[in-house]
């Protein structure tokens, strides 16, 4: 049995905060979180899970064979032992190959002599325990050490991984994007951060099937609008939202009115024409109808999800009119939506 005031301890000496049978807080800078009492499927009495953020985008999935005699996966970590004892899959053999470094292997090696049962995810490590005997205090502390270290080193490894084959072309649109403009960029997963003339871009992706990947766009207002907005393409089940009374308000583009849905707080509503204008309109059409659907709150204007099938130049080619979307919305709702020149 594990003793419950052992976890606390260890809690309480790592800095995590305590919420029921939970506790979570970062120990060196990666995130961790600890439960004595994990969800019943799981049968286990403990689980620790040390966090990436954000995740990889593999499909990793490394865990203790069941079976001793199971047949080797067709992906290989570089190391016999690691081999024989773990299961490995992923999306693809020279991604996941690349990841698992020498100072990895060795960390894994280690742990697995040190009879942790663990396990790799695109989410971090995570480490369970089927029974609490003989574990205390300071197992629980080294425990967490050591989940941490091994996410550490899976952070270093995915600095030199290169994108999913599906977005090779989009992370070479975007990195040289990222060159010219002084812009974050990864590409595990791709990733693209920072401004091209305005405020905060982000182009995001996510991995949907496996080796099949999305991406997504984000303008981000410099102050939320306060409008209670929430703009999204319309479904067919809208007309039942209709029936049971929500809020929808009409900007009298009938284009526009006809592709989304608007929702505003009801004190704002008459806000939401001039907020929108015509340029505002016609882009967020051109967006949607291009690219993907498109969102839009108090806080951004975002297109998700967009294939990865759309081309790289495509994308690239969305970030201005994006930029000068978000800017305009907000120009408009601070100045009501006066005319004056604009870029």
């Amino acid at each position: 049995m594990l003793h419950r005031k052992h976890v606390e301890e260890a809690g309480a000496t790592l800095g995590l905060s305590p919420s029921g049978h939970h506790f979570e807080g970062r120990v060196d800078g990666v995130r961790v979180s600890m439960t004595d009492r994990p969800p019943p499927a799981e049968k286990t009495v403990f689980q620790l899970d040390g966090w990436l953020d954000p995740p990889l985008d593999l499909g990793l999935s490394m865990r203790r064979r069941v079976m001793v005699l199971h047949r080797r996966s067709r992906f290989s970590t570089g190391n016999e032992d690691l081999d024989d004892e773990f299961s490995l899959k992923a999306d693809e053999r020279a991604r996941v190959g690349e990841l698992f470094t020498p100072a990895l292997r060795r960390q894994l090696v280690a742990m697995h002599r040190a009879s942790y049962d663990i396990r790799l995810t695109d989410r971090g490590c995570t480490l369970t325990l089927q029974t609490g005997v003989g574990i205390d205090t300071a197992w629980l502390i080294q425990a967490t050490r050591e989940v941490v270290r091994t996410v550490d080193l899976l952070e270093a490894a995915r600095a030199s991984l290169g994108p999913a084959t599906s977005l090779a072309t989009h992370a070479s649109v975007l990195g040289a994007l990222a060159a010219t403009h002084a812009m974050a960029f990864t590409t595990t997963p791709l990733t693209l951060q920072g401004a091209l003339d305005g405020g905060p871009l982000h182009v995001g992706t996510t991995r949907s099937l496996r080796g099949r990947h999305h991406l997504a766009l984000q303008a981000q207002f410099e102050t939320t609008l306060g409008l209670g907005l929430f703009v999204r393409r319309r479904r067919l089940h809208d007309s039942l939202h209709r029936v049971f009374g929500a809020q929808v308000v009409r900007t009298g583009d009938a284009a526009f009115d006809k592709r989304f849905r608007v929702h505003a707080d009801p004190t704002q509503a008459e806000r939401l024409s001039a907020t929108f204008d015509p340029a505002v309109r016609e882009a967020l059409l051109t967006l949607d109808e291009r690219l993907g659907p498109v969102f839009v709150d108090d806080t951004a204007v975002r297109v998700a999800p967009i294939p990865s099938t759309v081309p790289p130049a495509a994308v690239r080619e969305a970030l201005e009119p994006l930029d000068v979307v978000r800017a305009r919305i907000l120009r408009n709702r601070l100045l009501g939506g006066t005319s004056s020149p604009y870029r």
